[in-house]
C-alpha cells in the first residue's frame, strides 16, 4: 500500500510519533507480557494511546490488551493470573484445547470483507458490551469477534493474516487516514494473499518440474 511505513519494534524502542501500533501473536503470552512490561511497554503504550496513536492486537498480543489472563492449569507459567494492559475491557482463560479455524467474514465497522484464521489456546470474554471487530461465519449465523472502537481508537482480534487481503487493508488504512485529516487512497493496490498464493503455485510447479514425482510419492508411502 502506498504512504505507509512498517518499523519494527523492539522492547524499549520509542512509541512517539506512530500512527498504528500492532500487537502481534506470541506461543507464551504470559511469559511475553512480563517481559514488555519490565521493559516499561505498559505505560509507553498508555502515552501514546493518549497521545492519539490507534493500537490493535492479533490473538496473543489481543489478550495482552485485556484486563487479565487466567492461567488456572498452569499451561504457560506458575502464575494462575497476570493483569493485562487494561486497553480492552476483556479477560481470557487459557486452556489445554487449542483452537485452529480457518474463518471468513466481514467488518462492519470498515464495510468490508475479512478471510484469516484462528490459531489460539483459550478464550477470551468481554466486561462490558462493545462493536465487535468482525462478524464471522459459524454454520448458518454469523458470530460476533474481537473488539472495535473508531472512538477509543482500539482494537483486538483473534484473526490471523487479515491484513493479507488488499481490500480490507486498503479500508483499514483510510480509516486512518481520515482520523489524521488525510484523504483516502484510491489508486491500485497489491493484494498480499493472492500475491502469496501465486508464489506458492510456482514454487510447487517448479518443484514438480525438477524433481521425480513418483519417486517421492512412492518414499512417503513406504
Amino acid at each position: 500500500q502506498e504512504d505507509v511505513a512498517v518499523k519494527i519494534l523492539l522492547p524499549g524502542d520509542s512509541l512517539e510519533g506512530l500512527d498504528l501500533i500492532l500487537l502481534p501473536g506470541t506461543k507464551n503470552t504470559l511469559e511475553d507480557l512480563a517481559m514488555l512490561k519490565a521493559h516499561g511497554m505498559e505505560e509507553a503504550l498508555r502515552k501514546a494511546h493518549k497521545n492519539g496513536t490507534f493500537i490493535g492486537g492479533i490473538c496473543g498480543g489481543y489478550q495482552m490488551m485485556g484486563e487479565r489472563l487466567k492461567d488456572p492449569e498452569h499451561l504457560e507459567s506458575p502464575l494462575e493470573e497476570m493483569k493485562g494492559f487494561g486497553l480492552l475491557p476483556m479477560e481470557t482463560t487459557l486452556a489445554e484445547k487449542k483452537i485452529t479455524l480457518q474463518r471468513k467474514g466481514y467488518s462492519a465497522s470498515l464495510n468490508s470483507p475479512v478471510k484469516g484464521y484462528e490459531l489460539h489456546r483459550g478464550k477470551t470474554v468481554a466486561l462490558q458490551e462493545h462493536d465487535p471487530m468482525f462478524y464471522l461465519e459459524k454454520d448458518d449465523t454469523w458470530e460476533e469477534e474481537g473488539y472495535f472502537s473508531l472512538t477509543e481508537g482500539l482494537f483486538g482480534t483473534y484473526l490471523h493474516g487479515l491484513f493479507d487481503q488488499g481490500a480490507f487493508t486498503r479500508s483499514f488504512l483510510n480509516m486512518l487516514r481520515e482520523r489524521k485529516g488525510l484523504k483516502p487512497l484510491k489508486g491500485p493496490f497489491m493484494d498480499y494473499g493472492e500475491k502469496k498464493e501465486a508464489s506458492l503455485n510456482l514454487l510447487a510447479k517448479t518443484l514438480r518440474e525438477s524433481l521425480s514425482m513418483e519417486e517421492i510419492y512412492d518414499i512417503l508411502h513406504e
